[in-house]
């Protein structure tokens, strides 16, 4: 090696775990996915129309959707995501951030994907090896339980720091 040779690199070369990949158009769902869609449309919207007729004092708290709550008192992991919705809607995004961060968080990553999407035509391929999926299966189910421990501390159940 006479020095203007590049240096040889040991082992493997660096890969990316995400590849752009160019998307003409956008695929049509399936059927499944739209009776998925369709059904918690009707039922939220149900649920809010229902909301809306029944008259409520003005200082009592608005029903709970959540199932698990109003059945054992316990506040599941996704609680607090429309209180999160709607501070975003408001522009509160700390607020936001207070009511359910992990809702929060996916929020903001399906926002920046359909901005790449939108703005350059491109969709992210995840491109993981075995081990790769793994590891995000236990990120993801970290980032869960961190959530779910925030949620039971909001809301006063869960008391360790």
């Amino acid at each position: 090696m006479n020095g203007s040779e590049p240096a040889e690199t040991t082992g493997r070369a660096l890969r990316v775990p995400f590849r752009l990949r160019a998307c003409t158009h956008v695929p049509r769902p399936d059927r499944l996915s739209l009776l998925v869609i369709a059904v918690f449309a009707l039922v939220v919207g149900g649920f809010e129309l229902v909301k809306a007729a029944v008259p409520s004092p003005v200082d009592a708290p608005a029903p709970s959707l959540c199932l698990l709550k109003n059945t054992t008192g316990v506040p599941c992991p996704t609680c607090g995501s429309t209180r999160a919705v709607k501070a975003v809607s408001r522009g509160a995004i700390g607020e936001a951030f207070g009511h359910n961060p992990l809702v929060f968080s996916f929020g903001l990553g399906l926002g920046a994907a359909l901005a790449l999407r939108l703005v350059t035509g491109h969709v992210l391929q995840p491109a993981f090896s075995i081990v790769g999926w793994i590891s995000i299966a236990a990120v993801l189910l970290s980032a869960f339980l961190l959530n779910w421990w925030w949620v039971l501390r909001a809301d006063g159940i869960f008391v360790w720091p």
